[in-house]
């Protein structure tokens, strides 16, 4: 990707002999200003541009607050806990497939996962109207 869309301002550069990374503020439009990161390859103008004001969906962007679980990764067991009722818990493998389920209404539980593959889960967690999506690694 070319970055060349406007001028930068206020960046502060990092570089040595094959990465060169700015961050700061850009502005790539008039009265628009972006806080992002741009990453060059080399001496040329090639480059990656990070915005961070970007609407990108990840897992943190689907937490619950007040939920925590763990330990993680794990081998056998899965503690949950929230502050509000917990009304089910399912794990999805990264394929999509929903791989355990379970109702709960409990403010806490202890999730057996010792019938799971070694690997990476998505576990979602519904609390009342909010759902939540954690990554879990399974030992």
């Amino acid at each position: 990707l070319n970055y060349n869309a406007g001028e930068l301002d206020d960046f502060e550069i990092i570089s040595d002999n094959l990465i060169t990374v700015e961050r700061g503020s850009s502005a790539v439009a008039e009265d628009v200003n972006y806080n992002a990161i741009a990453v060059y390859i080399g001496s040329n103008s090639t480059g990656l541009y990070f915005d961070s004001n970007s609407n990108i969906l990840g897992v943190s962007d689907n937490a619950i607050n007040s939920f925590v679980y763990y330990p993680n990764p794990t081998s056998n067991i899965l503690t949950i806990k929230a502050s509000a009722s917990i009304n089910n818990v399912a794990i999805y493998n990264l394929l999509g497939q929903e791989v355990l389920s379970q109702k709960l209404d409990a403010l806490s539980s202890e999730i057996n996962v010792s019938g799971l593959s070694s690997g990476t889960y998505i576990m979602k967690v519904a609390i009342g109207s909010e759902t939540g999506s954690y990554k879990i690694i399974k030992n």
